[in-house]
């Protein structure tokens, strides 16, 4: 079982099954010379891991999850009139077409759901897993008051929220109906209550470094190169408020030589509403 975190999707030919290296916010296939990335534009990105190149967007999904021999297992965020959450998409690795597609895993109203780089008052983040065809996504989320200056305690209060939850998908081929929700549970909490449940919360991620003015998000070394995910620590043009541009960036282990820099996206940084 492994897990991902993270935001762009990049695709090449479908190789013969063989341990996957995964990269958070995207998934690496067996030759090591894709990338399928998440990016803010929303879909996946296929990056050329050689030389950085994007070579293709797959709309049909946000966020890489799996590589595997049903095709590529993508999150996507579904915002329409009637139905809003997220849902297990499984595309085929080279066109993107979608070939299968679960329904609308759903949550609390409060919840600010989205896949990718995003700052803010509202916090949703995530964790997925697949094991034998069952895609696990365990969730945490929690709003607060985002306004200018301090209300009065009870509107902070009412702003406040918490939650946690899992999802089991089954997503194989060789299960019926694909994309089945298994099992589900969720539990939340208001005005700043105590979480009604003792289930434990998604582990975080590795945390950042800064180095110079960047920070890496991650990294991973394939052979005598290494792929880092690195997010700028001021906003393009300086200032407080504005655009962190988020790149991945491949360097040569033993001399440190930057080969390339790709931008997969960004986060902007707003001001507080008065």
């Amino acid at each position: 079982m492994k897990w991902i975190i993270c935001t762009c999707i990049v695709a090449v030919s479908m190789p013969a099954m063989a341990e996957k290296n995964f990269y958070p916010g995207g998934v690496v296939d067996e030759t090591n010379l894709t990338l399928y990335s998440v990016s803010t534009a929303g879909p996946v990105q296929v990056i050329n891991l050689k030389d950085g190149s994007v070579t293709g967007t797959f709309a049909g999904g946000n966020f890489p999850i799996d590589l595997n021999l049903d095709g590529l297992l993508a999150a996507k965020v579904v915002n329409d009139t009637n139905e809003k959450g997220l849902s297990i998409i499984n595309l085929n690795p080279l066109s993107g077409e979608v070939l299968a597609q679960s329904s609308v895993l759903s949550f609390p109203d409060w919840v600010p759901v989205s896949l990718g780089f995003s700052r803010g008052a509202g916090s949703f983040s995530t964790q997925f897993s697949v094991d034998q065809g069952i895609v696990t996504l365990d969730w945490q989320a929690h709003t607060q008051y985002s306004g200018g200056a301090a209300p009065p305690p009870w509107v902070q209060l009412s702003s406040s929220n918490r939650g946690v939850g899992e999802f089991k998908v089954s997503m194989a081929k060789t299960h019926f109906p694909t994309g089945l929700v298994v099992a589900s549970w969720e539990c939340s909490a208001h005005a700043g209550g105590d979480l009604p449940c003792k289930m434990p919360l998604p582990q975080p991620g590795a945390p950042s470094i800064l180095v110079g003015d960047e920070y890496i998000l991650a990294r991973l070394t394939i052979g005598p190169v290494t792929y880092m995910e690195v997010e700028a620590q001021k906003p393009v043009g300086g200032g407080t408020y504005g655009s962190l541009p988020i790149s991945v960036r491949a360097v040569d282990t033993a001399s440190q030589k930057v080969l390339y820099t790709t931008q997969v996206g960004e986060v902007h940084i707003l001001p507080p509403r008065p």
